[in-house]
Formats: structure tokens, C-alpha cells, sequence
């Protein structure tokens, strides 16, 4: 199942809760636990097709607009990634580790803050990107997950 990095003591990244979200995650998995079903989860950090959210503001407005401020850095990583660590979960022949945390990261260079981001894609599209950030929402929700990320 897909669960996200860092929502309990299990990942390598836990800093505490990411709200309603990653506690939602948390009772998940731990029922799945108590009722004997066999899974891994696999927990990914920051997926790059979250970018689409902004794509037209990108394009409209020259601005990247999230609240995950100017310095904390998030290591993002491909659903095409995420993708073959399932599979290779999924064909493994011998699998014996139900109830194993994945966590799924990209390589160091993966690990970019928003003006990072705004770099490469203004270097993608061949004009400039400003990054402007947001308030983080408060709505719970979302507030506990921008919250982990700013840490």
C-alpha cells in the first residue's frame, strides 16, 4: 500500500505528525496489522507530478506558489519510481517481509527546495520563474503535511 515518509517512528524521517493525513495513514496500516492482512508500505517522499497543481499559474503568471517556504528542501521522486519498487515487491518469489516500511527517496541531487525548483523550471521553459511563497492552509488537514515539509 502507499503510505507517505516520515508519518511515524517506523521512517527514517519522523519528526512527528503530518496531521489528520498521516495519522489516517498511521491507523491504516496499523489495522491492516491487527487483522492479519499481509502488506508492505511504501512510503514515498514529495512525488514531482505534485508540480502539476501549478502548472498553469506557471505558465500564466511566471510564479510558483506553494507554501513550503524559502528554505526547507524536500527530496522528490518519480511515480515511475515508486511504481518499480512495487513491482518489485510484487513479483518477488520469496517475499517474507509483510508488514516492512519501505521508504522511498530519490538520489541526494532530488533534494530541492522550492527556488531550486523554480531554477529548473525556469531553465526548462526558457523564461523566469519567480517562487512566491504562501501561508501554509489552515485547514488541519493540509496544515500537519506543509508543516512536516517546512521542518
Amino acid at each position: 500500500r502507499i503510505s507517505s515518509l516520515g508519518i511515524d517512528e517506523q521512517s527514517v524521517k519522523y519528526v512527528g505528525s503530518q496531521g489528520p493525513f498521516g495519522d489516517a495513514h498511521v491507523a491504516v496500516e496499523k489495522y491492516c496489522a491487527e487483522i492479519g492482512l499481509k502488506q508492505v508500505s511504501l512510503r514515498p517522499t514529495s512525488l514531482f507530478s505534485n508540480i502539476n497543481f501549478n502548472i498553469g499559474e506557471i505558465l500564466s503568471e511566471s510564479t510558483l506558489s506553494t507554501p513550503l517556504g524559502s528554505i526547507a528542501k524536500v527530496n522528490w521522486v518519480s511515480c515511475d519510481d515508486i511504481a518499480k519498487v512495487a513491482a518489485e515487491v510484487l513479483v518477488a518469489t520469496k517475499w517474507d517481509q509483510f508488514g516492512r516500511i519501505v521508504d522511498i527517496t530519490g538520489p541526494a541531487e532530488n533534494t530541492l527546495g522550492a527556488e531550486d525548483m523554480t531554477r529548473i523550471i525556469s531553465t526548462s521553459l526558457t523564461k523566469t520563474i519567480q517562487y512566491k511563497e504562501t501561508d501554509v492552509p489552515p485547514v488541519p488537514d493540509y496544515a500537519g503535511l506543509w508543516n512536516f515539509l517546512r521542518k
